[in-house]
């Protein structure tokens, strides 16, 4: 699902709270959402107050059996709590500095570096015990088809 109308948010989240509140008995599931600053505010508050699957899913989506995959273009702006239980962070390149101070203080991540270069990312794992791994550094690779499809920005 996307779009660009506040409405539609909402009515994503109205379905993710279906999803999510279904009892599927022993069965894994998964939300992967793009763009994730679309469901905050600039508060960190979710676009709707009475419901935010999101939150709710970071929070103890793993007693469920929910996995959440969260992209965005920014670190600012998610919630505290949301940042605080990541298991794991892929950091592709950063335009603003600030955000790396954040991931610092809102993670714990100290090593916090932009990586440059087309496709390049850094990833951190926290372990069992809370403790982070040092960080990974990796390239994606795309299909030029794929490739094709992206916008020049």
């Amino acid at each position: 699902m996307q779009s660009g109308d506040a409405s539609d948010w909402k009515r994503m989240l109205q379905l993710l709270t279906a999803f999510t509140n279904a009892h599927i008995r022993d069965r894994e599931r998964r939300i992967v959402i793009d763009e994730t600053l679309d469901f905050y505010n600039r508060n960190t508050w979710g676009i709707d107050g009475r419901n935010d699957p999101i939150y709710r899913v970071a929070r103890a989506g793993g007693e469920r059996s929910i996995g959440l995959e969260l992209g965005g273009h920014r670190i600012h702006g998610l919630p505290p709590l949301v940042l605080n239980m990541l298991s794991r962070v892929n950091l592709f390149h950063l335009s603003d500095d600030s955000d790396l101070i954040h991931l610092r203080r809102s993670v714990g991540i100290k090593d916090a570096e932009s990586p440059s270069g087309d496709f390049v990312f850094r990833q951190w794992v926290v372990r069992p015990g809370g403790e982070l791994s040092e960080p990974f550094t990796g390239r994606v690779t795309y299909p030029q088809s794929y490739l094709d499809q992206l916008s020049a920005t």
